[in-house]
């Protein structure tokens, strides 16, 4: 992450800046690749979940090297971030100084707030 918010992806091994907004984040079922995506979802909700995953890289192992990034098929199976857990629910809501939508993330444990992170007014967090 940058002092902006923002996700960056870099060419490896250049090391230059690939300059793309990353909408979606995802790992594989067996855990040996990350996969991304680029392109926005529309109506993405929910706010967990904005796009497709297209590109994928595979983790080194003691039998692979670390894999160069490939483009798939949109739509492979890829785990993501969840915003339930038996009990445990993650959501955003508007707040803050500005009162921006998702200025803040509440933790909640049967629907009482256990915690709470505002976005600060320069960082984004």
């Amino acid at each position: 992450m940058s002092s902006t918010s923002n996700s960056h992806v870099f060419s490896y091994p250049s090391g230059q800046s690939v300059n793309a907004s990353i909408w979606a984040v995802g790992f594989s079922e067996d855990g040996t690749e990350i996969g991304w995506g680029k392109t926005q979802a529309p109506s993405a909700k929910p706010s967990i979940n904005r796009g497709l995953i297209e590109y994928r890289l595979r983790f080194p192992s003691s039998d692979h090297p670390l894999g160069t990034p490939k483009e798939i098929q949109p739509y492979k199976n890829y785990i993501r971030a969840k915003d339930k857990w038996q009990d445990w629910y993650l959501y955003h809501y508007k707040g803050g100084d500005y009162n921006y939508n998702a200025a803040i993330v509440a933790i909640s444990k049967q629907n009482s707030i256990v915690a709470t992170i505002q976005r600060g007014n320069t960082d984004g967090y």
